[in-house]
């Protein structure tokens, strides 16, 4: 629930913040991607409270992709769009999937616009994908994602970065 979230939340903007300071990244490099709006306003304002510029972008036409700060958009306003360094939140929340148009007697048909969902979020990144999610829940689509292809799985810590995604449970 929100708590889950939160933690997420919370994980996301020390590491962003961590790696603007410790590794020189530059905040405008880097989105943060969910499903609903009110995960990624919470993040601005904590981003802005370590002192990392974050802009959320409620619309793509309000989208500058050389904003210097840390690009939040929700999945669907990023789709088409490329970041070097993308974190997913939420993934693991039930509401993540759920959309208006689901008709709900078609089990396949929602599958698939689930899957879609997580396949835009996990390809708008260039060269690091984090996604995160609670510990012990278990992550929808990732058993289609080749062992070889993912970092691993790191809890509570980015580590090491190699351009693979990585799943990190807080």
């Amino acid at each position: 629930g929100k708590a889950n979230l939160s933690k997420q939340e919370e994980w996301i903007a020390s590491d962003v913040a961590r790696l603007c300071r410790e590794r020189g990244i530059t905040a405008g490099n880097v989105a943060v991607l969910a499903r609903h709006r009110a995960p990624l306003e919470r993040l601005e304002s904590q981003l802005k409270r370590l002192g990392v510029p974050a802009s959320y972008f409620g619309n793509r036409q309000q989208l500058i992709l050389s904003d210097p700060s840390v690009k939040l958009l929700t999945i669907f306003s990023a789709k088409g769009l490329e970041f070097p360094i993308v974190y997913v939140v939420g993934f693991d929340d039930p509401e993540f999937f759920r959309t208006v148009e689901d008709d709900p007697d078609d089990r396949q048909a929602q599958e698939n616009l689930e899957r879609k969902l997580a396949f835009v979020a996990m390809t708008r990144a260039m060269h690091d994908l984090t996604i995160t999610c609670t510990k012990g829940k278990e992550l929808r689509f990732l058993e289609d994602i080749p062992g070889d292809a993912i970092e691993g799985l790191s809890v509570g810590s980015s580590g090491a970065r190699t351009g693979k995604p990585m799943l990190t449970k807080v």
